[in-house]
């Protein structure tokens, strides 16, 4: 008998998921993670916390993330860590003060980098909101506030990995 899972994914995650399986994504081509290792990532980064929604979305994609690493960069359990994060910490203590936005950037999370040189980041102080704000942090340095919700931050993904789906 199937164990079911003690947690329900957020539904807007979800669909965003769904709607790219029925566009084609191949489901041999990305894995979730377990909690233990999307625990072990955010001790990794020193974050005392990870957000649900990008829990969530680490238990679609966090093992294999497949053809979204094409789209948001490195991606998951294995590949953001402490030298990502000890590199993005170099880049935003370079930062000009007004253009430091982050209230506590010692306890962010790295949800994805792309190239080394875009970091995809929520704030430590954001960190227990459910579905908080998500800022990319440029190598040109740059710090924006990008996407309202983690949510929309992986929709947009998601419709860029649909685009790629029907390009091949």
């Amino acid at each position: 008998m199937p164990v079911e899972p003690d947690f329900e994914l957020n539904s807007e995650i979800l669909d965003a998921f769904a709607n790219l399986v029925r566009k084609g994504l191949n489901l041999t081509d990305v894995a979730g993670s377990y909690d233990s290792d999307i625990d072990a990532m955010a001790a990794s980064q020193d974050a005392p916390h990870v957000p649900t929604t990008v829990r969530d979305v680490l238990r679609l994609i966090g093992t294999r993330p497949g053809p979204y690493e094409l789209v948001a960069g490195s991606l998951g359990v294995s590949a953001v860590g402490k030298a990502y994060k000890r590199l993005a910490l170099e880049l935003l203590n370079s930062l000009p003060p007004d253009a430091m936005k982050l209230t506590n950037p010692d306890q962010m999370f790295i949800v994805a980098v792309f190239e080394s040189e875009m970091f995809t980041i929520i704030d430590g102080s954001e960190l227990s909101h459910p579905n908080p704000p998500v800022w990319t942090l440029h190598g040109d340095y740059k710090l924006v506030k990008r996407w309202p919700s983690v949510t929309e931050w992986f929709s947009e993904v998601s419709r860029g990995v649909a685009r790629n789906l029907h390009e091949h």
